[in-house]
């Protein structure tokens, strides 16, 4: 396959916490990313970022309880960690990065990008399926039972 390329322009809303309690919460316009990506047919990504940028804070969004942060500091912190996970992003492209398996789907993925979206296709086995249905019934099972906890609490809660 040949690579692609996508370009996109984004809106992005960061919140950071430290111990529980908000430390920052700040809106992103203009977040610009420009990648070429495709596949070596053997599952392996290949590409390379051209453009990840984090675009500017709209300051009436931005909050923190975090002394001396300002908006421009968090912004070149943030762009910062972003620039070094890019920089390390093109080496593996460069090298061809498969993507670990995950539930039993494995990292043979075939990348097509099309004009106005982005076709994706994985390898996976039919046990996958049942993986993903069981951890799927899992979550329900924990959910339905945190309810009924809730509801125990507000009627113990009467007495």
């Amino acid at each position: 396959m040949t690579p692609g390329r996508g370009v996109g322009n984004f809106w992005a809303y960061i919140t950071g916490s430290v111990e529980g309690e908000m430390a920052f919460q700040a809106e992103f316009k203009d977040v610009k990313v420009d990648v070429n990506i495709g596949n070596k047919g053997d599952g392996a990504l290949t590409g390379h970022f051209n453009t990840l940028d984090l675009g500017t804070i709209n300051p009436s969004t931005f909050k923190t309880s975090l002394p001396g942060v300002t908006a421009a500091s968090l912004k070149t912190q943030l762009q910062l960690l972003l620039t070094a996970w890019e920089t390390q992003a093109n080496i593996d492209l460069a090298a061809g990065y498969v993507i670990p398996e995950v539930f039993g789907v494995t990292g043979i993925v075939e990348i097509d990008v099309k004009k106005g979206y982005v076709e994706v296709g994985v390898d996976a086995t039919p046990a996958t399926f049942l993986q993903i249905r069981e951890l799927l019934r899992g979550i329900k099972q924990n959910g339905e039972y945190m309810l009924k906890a809730k509801k125990m609490a507000a009627i113990n809660q009467q007495f």
